[in-house]
């Protein structure tokens, strides 16, 4: 058997051994939907107790169930994709190449799962806060009631959670395995950095001026606590390559 086909073989049991999870974890996920729906609209339901939510047409509700259970399997199952990453790409890795691994895993693993916390408790919460501000009433009579469409809402908290997550894997990525690369865009661009981001923020957050503002600062201080865990390991790198060359050096002289 040759090189390429032993990796062929062993690239297709791994995916083999992903898809079978993948679908077992779906059905137990299926079975238990109703308190993954409840979980997502928790943020909704606690600003606004009364709110109903509704769907249109039979397929939207069975739609709104397969995108929820494939969104949440596929996080179920990170740990177990990064592990099998890991030990396909481990006998063509230095140990130290693996440690970085290992250690940009678990950190994005931990960091992804604060986010969805995050965004499920707080963020949504602040946005459905400025949305309910468009109810109206007369008389004590609803004009404009809010009842949101259950696919509308959870497509909208799953590309949040979505686009938070691609963030956190190039941070990830780059903290780890491209840290020169972003201590140069950190000491010559960081204004524009700052500048683009908060633009950012403030295209994509409601033009809420407390909403706003707790965003901007925000973002203002994450970018900070980025980049201070970025010269951080940058330096702690430093001294660690020093003092294995000052080993080297003593080594040779004995």
């Amino acid at each position: 058997m040759s090189i390429f086909q032993f990796i062929s073989k062993e690239l297709l049991i791994k995916s083999y051994y992903l898809a079978g999870s993948l679908i077992l974890c779906a059905l137990v996920n299926f079975y238990s939907i109703s308190s993954w729906v409840f979980i997502f609209c928790l943020p909704v339901l606690e600003v606004q107790q009364e709110t109903q939510f509704i769907f249109t047409e039979v397929d939207e509700a069975f739609g709104t169930t397969c995108l929820l259970m494939i969104y949440i399997s596929l996080q179920m199952l990170l740990p177990f994709f990064f592990y099998q990453s890991l030990t396909f790409c481990a006998p063509a890795l230095f140990q130290k190449e693996i440690n970085f691994a290992k250690k940009a895993s678990c950190t994005f693993l931990a960091a992804n799962f604060f986010a969805h916390l995050v965004i499920l408790k707080s963020f949504m919460q602040t946005l459905v806060h400025f949305f309910l501000q468009f109810q109206f009433e007369l008389f004590n009579l609803p004009l404009v009631n809010f009842q949101a469409k259950i696919f509308s809402y959870i497509t909208f908290v799953l590309t949040w959670c979505f686009i938070v997550q691609v963030f956190l894997f190039i941070s990830c990525l780059s903290l780890f395995f491209f840290p020169k690369t972003l201590e140069n865009l950190w000491l010559k661009r960081k204004s524009l950095l700052f500048f683009c981001s908060i633009l950012g923020v403030s295209f994509i957050i409601p033009p809420d001026g407390v909403v706003q503002l707790i965003c901007t600062a925000s973002t203002i201080v994450l970018l900070d606590c980025f980049g201070f865990f970025l010269f951080l390991r940058l330096k702690y790198q430093g001294k660690t390559q020093s003092r294995a060359f000052s080993l080297i050096l003593v080594n040779g002289k004995i």
